[in-house]
């Protein structure tokens, strides 16, 4: 998990004008909706081992992101860069803790997107030639319509990009705004073109900058 981010709108007494330009240049999908209900009381701290009995219940109440998750192994595994049974069960204990503790209209989309950046997207490290491809695939998989998606360089993946969102992404540095609208899963999309940025520009990539 990154700890990259400061809130100081939050704590110091900005004005709108430099709220404003600060939060143009944000690339942070922040969403406090997702974690507890409002109200309710924080559920009691208990302790659990990840199982293969979470990532059924997983599957039972959240098949479509499940099926995703099954995408997005593929491809890894594709590229022998893919992640096991710990990943796997660690994901499935997140998703139902979510589906138990909170009512939130978009829980299932916000947890997954964090189990994606958290647990996956981490391994990947490397040169352009060892993981620009599979980022290039996981990034059509995130689209709100997947598609597999082949593009050896920035600017073939831009103008393909460009043509499947009808114009909304024409460059790898969108906004947040423009991330929602595209992607099912904003967070993890946004870092795949960071990734990316970082790729095409010196060859090298890695999840913590």
């Amino acid at each position: 998990i990154e700890f990259n981010d400061v809130d100081f709108a939050g704590l110091y007494n900005l004005s709108q004008e430099q709220i404003d330009r600060i939060n143009a240049v944000s690339r942070t999908v922040v969403d406090n909706e997702l974690y507890f209900d409002a109200g309710s009381d924080i559920p009691d701290l208990i302790t659990c081992i990840s199982s293969k009995d979470y990532v059924d219940n997983f599957k039972s109440f959240a098949p479509e992101h499940f099926d995703c998750l099954m995408d997005i192994f593929t491809i890894l595994k594709k590229y022998n860069q893919h992640f096991g049974y710990r990943v796997l069960n660690e994901i499935g204990t997140y998703m139902c803790s979510v589906n138990k503790n909170t009512s939130y209209e978009n829980k299932y989309n916000r947890a997954f997107d964090n189990q994606i950046l958290q647990k996956v997207l981490p391994k990947l490290y490397g040169s352009y030639d060892k993981i620009w491809a599979p980022l290039v695939e996981i990034l059509g998989a995130l689209l709100k319509q997947p598609i597999q998606l082949n593009s050896e360089n920035k600017d073939a993946l831009i103008e393909n990009l460009s043509t499947l969102t009808d114009n909304k992404l024409t460059s790898l540095n969108f906004d947040v705004t423009t991330a929602d609208e595209c992607f099912n899963y904003p967070k993890s999309a946004i870092k795949i073109s960071e990734m990316l940025l970082d790729l095409s520009s010196s060859g090298f990539a890695t999840f913590i900058k």
